[in-house]
């Protein structure tokens, strides 16, 4: 537009490196050997999302949160409204379900990457963390790549969660949110292995297969109800 030549070829040659390094296609480069990954129970990604149930005439927003080294995914309902309803969550309902979801049961983690669209990142969930000793981690704005493996869990457990909608329109929302999560630590492979065997070392049907029956398996110690006799 009436720029000199030269400044609208240097204009031409100008290249974002984050934006090369993570173009899709055009990489032959496994995306494990780039950094050091981080390891089980340290970060976990956090994010919202909104499911319908047209048959019951609501919409479900779902808290989701994801183990970012071994994609072990826990569920919580934040709200129940009507298909019309739209906002965000207060901080102390954020908390109430990070606790119930994560806390209650598993180790506390380092910290917690959520995204800066989010009501995550500020007021009393990030006055919680800090009280909890979490850091809090919040990607920039237009570095969604940063939450890819968090948008992965949020694509996986929202996939199924409309598919159980719509095998049962009548289906409870929290009992779909937790069906999802069985799904996906039970089913989903990473490297092999299903986020359960990473989380708890084994798989949860070994041992069943070995020893069926619980008073069967002391009974070559000497141990048991025989032997009390």
């Amino acid at each position: 537009r009436g720029l000199p030549r030269w400044m609208v070829e240097e204009a031409a040659n100008l290249k974002c490196q984050a934006c090369v390094e993570n173009q899709r296609g055009n990489q032959l480069i496994p995306h494990k050997s780039i950094g050091v990954q981080p390891p089980p129970w340290q970060f976990v990604g956090m994010d919202v999302f909104e499911v319908p149930f047209p048959k019951q005439q609501c919409k479900v927003r779902y808290l989701v949160m994801a183990d970012l080294c071994m994609q072990f995914v826990s569920l919580q309902v934040l709200h129940v409204g009507s298909l019309s309803d739209s906002g965000t969550d207060g901080g102390d309902k954020l908390v109430a379900a990070f606790c119930n979801g994560w806390l209650i049961h598993r180790p506390r983690p380092e910290w917690v990457l959520v995204d800066s669209q989010t009501s995550l990142c500020y007021g009393a969930m990030s006055d919680f963390l800090s009280m909890a000793g979490i850091g809090l981690s919040v990607i920039a704005g237009e570095a969604h790549w940063q939450h890819g493996k968090t948008e992965s869990m949020v694509r996986i457990t929202k996939g199924i969660i409309r598919r159980l909608r719509n095998e049962n329109p009548e289906i409870d929302p929290a009992a779909a949110a937790y069906l999802a999560c069985i799904a996906s630590n039970n089913t989903w492979k990473s490297n092999g292995f299903s986020p359960v065997q990473w989380a708890y070392g084994c798989d949860p049907d070994f041992k069943r297969d070995v020893e069926p029956d619980p008073l069967e398996a002391n009974k070559r110690f000497g141990v048991g109800p025989n032997f009390c006799r």
